[in-house]
């Protein structure tokens, strides 16, 4: 099985899931073992031979070449850098020396909000001698509120100047964002899915023979979404006989997703509206970033009739009467907008899912995460797109836009969720504030967040490490071990 791509260029799936779930520790990031002794701020580790202050004897009794790097590595003294109460925020520091000059200068970690608002300073003299390795122990001060921090850690030397981007999160359980929940909100829904109910879906299955392989019988699916918009998925089913749990793949952002083919599954990858030509000609024949396209509409807006065709497709595998298909154990699972996307859908079909896998989810939180996002020097997605449309259509504001990006909130459908979620938040994502995830995570209800794992990746973006998609794997085995609970 091959996941790559599927769901986002920026989110990697690779490898088939192995039997044999990990220990926590060995998941969620780099661990790290602190020795007994107790170090303060700035103090040296003991180190065998060869680290330390230790340097390599000089070999070309000439001059010396002020040519070279120093290379830094931090570990954070919890694996997924995420820190509580009066836990100590504290980071080993690794300077390596390559030049073949003695480096002396200051080493400094700069916390800051994720507006960018300077929190604290912590400031250590250091010395690294020629072809030498420096470690040393940094603590910064406890943040004053809960949320994510970002960390700039500076070298500044004899002949080095360098910052690297870190972070970490602190009390992330409390991260909490108002809500912006349009007083209608419930009844808009209930008017989408009702007048879903008056399109026919006109379900059509067409074998795919260039896409089924030894192992498996592909089938591309055609139907109807809202407003009698074309759109299709491709249905694998394993050709073994039996009966099989179900996961259904919802795609990232403006993203195909080819078929899905997972051993001991049946897959329906979904590809919503706007992705076909067909498809397009209808919904937008302008050729608009996808985010885009009647954004000021709330009944218009082009997310309306997508959440509705993740809606159809679902109710797809529900009317399927392929009696290998086990409707006890159906699964959603996506990335990026694919992991918004599951969730909605888990929201708006309650007890359909059994479980949702939702890696780096966006679109949480619109005011917090378009404020941060307009914050940073270089924009990102979605605030790059969004501020382009500010100069397109001239008196264009954020206040203008955001009455309809509520009703598409992620974070204003997370209460409505009854099952678990395997959700996965990068502490370096350009494209949704960590922040924003977490407290979008942190609205789902009380029962479906004891069921539920987070998994923080502090040193990643916009993705997921190799080594989780086992562990999606594994978990996809625990959720469908018993079906649904109903």
């Amino acid at each position: 099985t091959n996941y790559q791509d599927y769901f986002n260029d920026k989110i990697s799936y690779s490898g088939t899931p192995e039997k044999g779930r990990k220990p926590s520790g060995a998941v969620m990031g780099t661990a790290l073992t602190l020795p007994t002794k107790k170090h303060v701020e700035g103090e040296e580790e003991h180190t065998e031979e060869g680290e330390g202050d230790h340097a390599e004897p000089s070999t070309d009794g000439g001059e010396e070449d002020e040519e070279g790097e120093i290379i830094p590595v931090f570990k954070p003294a919890k694996h997924d850098a995420v820190f509580y109460g009066k836990e100590p925020i504290k980071y080993l520091v690794t300077l390596s020396n390559k030049y073949k000059i003695k480096q002396e200068g200051t080493f400094s970690m700069v916390v800051e909000t994720e507006r960018g608002k300077q929190v604290s300073v912590t400031t250590v003299k250091v010395k690294i001698p020629r072809k030498g390795m420096k470690k040393f122990y940094v603590t910064v001060p406890t943040p004053p509120e809960p949320g994510i921090y970002m960390l700039r850690a500076a070298t500044n030397t004899t002949t080095y100047d360098d910052t690297a981007a870190l972070a970490f999160g602190y009390e992330i359980n409390k991260i909490q964002t108002p809500y912006y929940l349009p007083p209608d909100f419930d009844d808009f829904w209930r008017e989408a899915l009702a007048e879903l109910a008056t399109v026919d879906p006109q379900y059509k299955i067409t074998p795919d023979p260039g896409q089924s392989t030894k192992y498996h019988d592909v089938y591309r699916v055609d139907m109807m979404g809202l407003g009698n918009v074309p759109f299709y998925g491709y249905l694998s089913i394993p050709k073994l006989k039996g009966k099989y749990p179900v996961v259904v793949g919802y795609g990232g952002y403006e993203k195909f997703v080819p078929p899905l083919l997972f051993v001991d599954y049946i897959t329906f990858a979904v590809n919503v509206r706007n992705l076909e030509k067909a498809s397009k000609e209808l919904v937008n024949p302008e050729n608009q970033k996808q985010l885009l396209v009647n954004i000021e509409n709330k009944d218009q807006y082009i997310y309306r009739g997508i959440y509705m065709d993740c809606v159809r497709a679902l109710e797809f595998v529900y009317s399927n009467p392929d009696k290998s298909i086990d409707l006890n154990k159906v699964i959603a699972f996506g990335g990026s907008q694919g992991a918004s996307l599951g969730i909605i859908t888990a929201a708006l079909m309650p007890n359909k899912f059994s479980a949702v896998v939702a890696s780096n989810p966006v679109f949480a939180d619109w005011k917090n995460s378009l404020e941060i996002g307009f914050s940073k020097r270089s924009l990102a997605f979605p605030a790059g797109d969004i501020q382009r449309y500010f100069i397109s259509n001239p008196g264009t504001t954020s206040e203008s836009l955001l009455p309809t990006l509520h009703y598409f909130d992620l974070q204003n459908f997370m209460p409505k969720v009854s099952c678990p979620i395997l959700y996965g938040v990068g502490l370096l994502d350009e494209f949704i504030p960590p922040g924003s995830a977490l407290a979008a995570f942190n609205k789902l209800s009380p029962a479906a967040l004891r069921k539920s794992e987070l998994f923080i990746f502090p040193r990643l973006g916009h993705e997921i490490p190799n080594y989780h998609n086992s562990f999606i794997g594994n978990w996809f085995a625990e959720q469908t071990a018993g079906g649904r609970k109903k």
